[in-house]
């Protein structure tokens, strides 16, 4: 990251591909970059203290490094409740969110934000058929699986039936058998739900797990319920946007799924984004 930072200077956010969240000191300028990714898939929160700047990828530890008080803040909770919170806010009034796609730099005692992406609804592509659009798609789907498969191990996948987690395993199952990645293996864990029949998956996940050959680790509703850290009297002191079901949707629910793969996979991919930004 630095020897690219070298390279590219305040455009190398244009030139990265993936999830990320990241800051870069450039001690020739005085000139301290918060940057995060194009979707905001991971969180980069900041704030002022007295006589100093603080930020992390986690709520908690910016709200207590900051020193900041408990007010909340009304305009998140009014977007909220509507239906999306204002990406540059946060739960609490003296904290904030860098934007997705967005770079905040300080130098010199200038806030500057920097919007690096953004659609383009101007922008066409046009081809003679159907089959030339497919290809393409494929393509661009096939080199945004392989840049998530970066891992000396094994890589763990959620697989959920659904097209949008079974698309991504059966790719990535694709690309590592090529070569292509640095990955050795993929293993999938899903969650099943045999006392909610409507909301069972397993006929899907079963096809998926056919074709690869190889049965994925099943999490049951006893041991991942959708409420469970509710259930268990569990509670946050700091709110987190990303954990408003703490038994699956939560990190800390993740984390435990995480570890039970095999092999102690270091990278777990999930389709949560692909599905609330692209369906």
């Amino acid at each position: 990251m630095l020897a690219a930072y070298e390279k590219w200077g305040s455009s190398l956010p244009e030139k990265l591909v993936g999830d990320f969240a990241l800051c870069a000191w450039d001690s020739r300028n005085n000139r301290l970059s918060l940057v995060r990714d194009l979707f905001g898939t991971r969180t980069l929160y900041y704030g002022f203290a007295s006589h100093y700047f603080v930020w992390s990828t986690s709520l908690r530890a910016a709200h207590t490094l900051a020193k900041a008080g408990s007010e909340l803040s009304e305009d998140y909770v009014a977007t909220y409740l509507i239906g999306q919170p204002e990406p540059h806010l946060s739960p609490y009034k003296e904290i904030l969110a860098v934007p997705p796609g967005h770079v905040l730099s300080l130098e010199r005692g200038t806030r500057i934000l920097r919007r690096f992406w953004r659609v383009d609804p101007g922008r066409s592509l046009n081809y003679k058929n159907d089959a030339e659009y497919e290809e393409h798609f494929r393509h661009l789907f096939r080199q945004a699986v392989r840049c998530r498969l970066q891992s000396a191990g094994a890589v763990c996948a959620e697989l959920s039936g659904g097209l949008d987690s079974s698309s991504i395993v059966c790719m990535a199952d694709e690309v590592i058998g090529a070569g292509e990645a640095q990955a050795s293996s993929l293993h999938t864990v899903s969650y099943v739900f045999e006392q909610s029949a409507t909301s069972d998956e397993q006929k899907y996940i079963s096809y998926i797990e056919r074709q690869r050959g190889e049965r994925g680790l099943h999490i049951g509703e006893s041991e991942q319920r959708i409420f469970k850290g509710l259930l268990s009297g569990a509670r946050k002191s700091v709110p987190d946007p990303l954990d408003c079901f703490p038994g699956r949707e939560s990190r800390d629910g993740k984390e435990d799924c995480w570890k039970r793969c095999r092999n102690e996979a270091a990278v777990c991919c999930s389709a949560v984004t692909a599905a609330t930004t692209y369906c």
